[in-house]
């Protein structure tokens, strides 16, 4: 089957909408992806969460069958022409994704696809490493140890948050992921003015000091993340890193933006949700200050 035969019309003509992970997990170019991109907004791309290795030969199955186009390909496996530390894959699904159908994860599989199934969305994840604190409501628990342990809930800000004022309520888990076997990992490793530390991979979801979500790779030396406790926290260094061994995430069982908004480190992080069924809010405002007095209607 061709690739004009597979692909909906979003990936073709005038409305072509390649999709990419700079500051959204699914944009090809910021200029060439429209804010009302349906089909990314509702992905379901936790049902098909792959490790790196996986979603590389899916990648390469896809691209083998004309499933997707060469700069597809090219742009979720590489950046800048470096392999990606977590390479995007297609999610293949009903174009209404009241479905979707697990593909193969061998470059060498035989092309066929169910009828009525398509690319539909390129999915990735970002991922904290073992060591990362998160808050949960027995307090700050490595995020591997919470996984082995399975606890129930983790704290997220509540809808009413404003920057000024962070509260939190605590979410039940929906899931954890761990990758299947270690890779090696491109970390960010932020140093704080505090004295504070955040380690994750660099398409990670931080929330900045003007309570937007973006990607870890978009911070600069001298902006500030939000430290729940203590407000602004400015960024004194960022190392680059390379890390071997597997990552883990979480997901709170909530489609809510804000309940989606974790601890990590004490600092204000994305959750996995902002890297697929929310990617259309990665920067976006999610907390906006209180409205003085004066200016209240």
């Amino acid at each position: 089957m061709t690739r004009a035969q597979m692909a909906p019309n979003y990936f073709g003509d005038k409305n072509m909408k390649l999709l990419q992970t700079t500051l959204m997990t699914f944009v090809f170019g910021a200029q060439m992806l429209m804010a009302g991109s349906a089909p990314m907004m509702r992905t379901r791309c936790n049902e098909d969460s792959l490790d790196v290795g996986p979603a590389t030969e899916r990648t390469e199955w896809s691209a083998k069958c004309g499933h997707i186009t060469a700069d597809e390909r090219q742009f979720s496996l590489f950046d800048g022409g470096k392999g990606r530390s977590r390479p995007l894959h297609p999610l293949y699904g009903k174009e209404d994704l009241s479905e979707i159908w697990i593909a193969p994860v061998d470059r060498n599989a035989p092309c066929n696809v169910p009828g009525g199934m398509t690319v539909v969305a390129f999915c990735t994840s970002s991922c904290y490493t073992p060591e990362q604190e998160l808050l949960f409501p027995e307090g700050f628990v490595e995020i591997k140890k919470a996984k082995d342990d399975v606890l129930t809930h983790v704290m997220t800000l509540r809808d009413n948050s404003t920057l000024e004022s962070l509260n939190l309520i605590a979410m039940p888990v929906e899931s954890y992921t761990e990758e299947i076997r270690p890779n090696w990992q491109d970390i960010r490793l932020f140093k704080m003015k505090s004295g504070g530390e955040l380690k994750v991979t660099r398409n990670h979801p931080i929330v900045d000091e003007f309570g937007v979500v973006k990607t870890a790779d978009k911070f600069k030396v001298g902006e500030s993340l939000i430290h729940y406790l203590n407000g602004l926290d400015p960024i004194e260094s960022i190392q680059e890193k390379s890390y071997f061994g597997k990552v883990y995430n979480l997901a709170p069982d909530t489609r809510l933006p804000t309940a989606n908004v974790v601890v990590a480190q004490g600092y204000l992080n994305g959750s996995s949700y902002f890297q697929n069924d929310g990617v259309d809010l990665q920067n976006r405002e999610l907390l906006r200050r209180t409205i003085p007095d004066a200016l209240a209607h």
